[in-house]
């Protein structure tokens, strides 16, 4: 299915990116894997057996223009990167909810 295929994963590291990572590669793709964390995306590749691990911070632009500028033309492109607040709804306030969505 994405045999010949290049699916750039980012929140590749862990979750539900890293599964996908792991799907798309199971299915044929040449895979990248981004996210923050290089030990994650390391371990992600190891497990996958090939691919590339490429980190990227997605609220800094500058890393951002890095990343795009290293990637290869892609096939598919999956943002699985999140920022994620813990606590009572009703505690957390504006700030840890903006950054959510920002």
């Amino acid at each position: 299915m994405f045999t010949k295929k290049t699916v750039a994963v980012v929140g590749g590291g862990s979750g539900i990116g890293k599964a996908t990572a792991i799907a798309a590669a199971a299915a044929g793709a040449e895979v990248i894997v981004s996210s923050r964390s290089k030990d994650k995306l390391d371990a992600t590749v190891a497990e996958i057996g090939s691919g590339k691990a490429l980190p990227v911070d997605m609220t800094v632009p500058a890393s951002v223009r890095k990343w795009a500028d290293a990637v290869p033309e892609l096939d598919h492109l999956v943002i699985s990167a999140s920022n994620a607040a813990h606590g009572p709804f009703a505690d957390l306030g504006l700030e840890p909810l903006r950054a959510m969505f920002d």
